[in-house]
């Protein structure tokens, strides 16, 4: 008797021991997706809609991502899309202006923001789809346990380059006898558009090195890139290769006769190319030991 009450005994204090130890990742669960993920064997995900300010390629890159997730099994953890806020394990939201750093963020792995567009380079531009894809697949990288990689070629090293459908895009009043200036966002390879309101009143464009005074180069008295430049234009483009600082010129050539203001639309597009990352998420990035992993399946799933 006296036996099978100790025996009794033990196994109500492993059962609680298993309890307690339950209990303490179900706690755990509530700041951590990855670890809901494991007790329930599955994730909801909930996409926000994309605001109106968002570039037309980003659902694109959004339904990509979608058709990857919905019924996909990562670390034996199914993850599912679902249309309502309130079923969701991760909720990802927009952010349209993150800075430049960080692009995004994820908060206890269960609240994902993604910036949209950043203001790094005068004036707000929306990113294009290839930057927001990497942006929010990183952060779900976070969200099932993976830190920041080693290796630059990984989709969870610890920076994305950004890239703008433009770097610039910008309407600007010129008068009669006077020129603006505006300076690439990015060195190496970029395209420019130029166009008037005016029909009748051309305009001079100038590519500029950096630090030279746009004055002396419409004056004749200072070296441009000739080869991207035109005078007496009413709409003209090019894509020049330029060096960090330079900047592009737009003079409205004084004429006492004749002698009109425009309007002036620039356009500027950072043609460089970007990394072709890997975007299986980094192995050896994950946060969590297998037997952890195993430790926690085995309590809420059984052996």
């Amino acid at each position: 008797m006296l036996q099978e009450q100790q025996q009794q005994a033990q196994t109500a204090a492993q059962q609680a021991a298993l309890q307690q130890e339950k209990d303490q990742y179900i706690s755990e669960a509530q700041t951590s997706a990855l670890v809901t993920g494991i007790i329930k064997g599955y994730l909801n995900i909930y996409i926000e809609p994309l605001p109106y300010y968002a570039d037309p390629s980003v659902a694109s890159a959004v339904s990509n991502i979608e058709s990857t997730l919905n019924g996909h099994s990562e670390q034996g953890i199914r993850t599912y899309i679902v249309n309502d806020p309130s079923q969701a394990d991760i909720n990802i939201q927009w952010v349209r202006d993150y800075g430049q750093n960080p692009l995004g963020e994820t908060i206890f792995g269960k609240q994902i923001e993604v910036g949209l567009g950043a203001s790094f380079c005068g004036s707000w531009e929306p990113f294009n789809g290839w930057t927001v894809e990497h942006i929010m697949w990183h952060e779900l990288g976070h969200s099932f346990g993976y830190a920041h990689s080693t290796n630059p070629n990984n989709v969870m090293y610890a920076t994305t380059p950004e890239q703008f459908v433009h770097d610039r895009d910008v309407y600007d009043f010129l008068a009669n006898n006077y020129h603006f200036q505006i300076y690439f966002c990015h060195a190496g390879t970029n395209s420019f558009q130029i166009t008037t309101d005016n029909q009748n009143a051309g305009f001079d464009t100038y590519v500029v090195p950096p630090n030279t005074n746009p004055n002396d180069v419409i004056n004749g008295k200072a070296p441009y890139y000739v080869s991207c430049s035109r005078n007496n234009m009413i709409a003209y483009g090019n894509t020049c290769t330029v060096a960090a600082g330079s900047s592009l010129v737009i003079n409205n050539p004084h004429r006492i006769l004749g002698g009109n203001n425009q309007n002036i639309h620039v356009i500027i597009t950072d043609l460089n190319s970007r990394p072709n990352y890997d975007m299986q998420w980094d192995p050896t990035a994950w946060t969590i030991s297998q037997q952890q992993y195993e430790n926690i399946w085995s309590l809420f799933h059984g052996q």
